[in-house]
């Protein structure tokens, strides 16, 4: 199990197993996050939500030009 503290005080524990699910891992694609990788690099969205380089450019390709990304989710 992994400790987290939300909020000041309140701790909770999440499997490490959905803890690496849902926080280290693309929800797009589904691959791991890597640091070492330019493709699969966490990009952050204005909504919060986090997507690796090459979801996030796939994305924005398919959308109409603006100046902010939609989220999918």
């Amino acid at each position: 199990l992994v400790s987290l503290y939300i909020d000041i005080g309140r701790l909770i524990n999440i499997n490490a197993k959905d803890f690496t699910e849902h926080f280290l891992t693309c929800s797009t694609c589904i691959n791991p996050f890597s640091s070492d990788s330019h493709e699969h690099q966490p990009k952050l969205l204005p909504c919060s939500h986090t997507v690796c380089r090459q979801c996030l450019e796939r994305i924005a390709n398919s959308q109409p030009r603006s100046d902010a990304i939609k989220c999918q989710y």
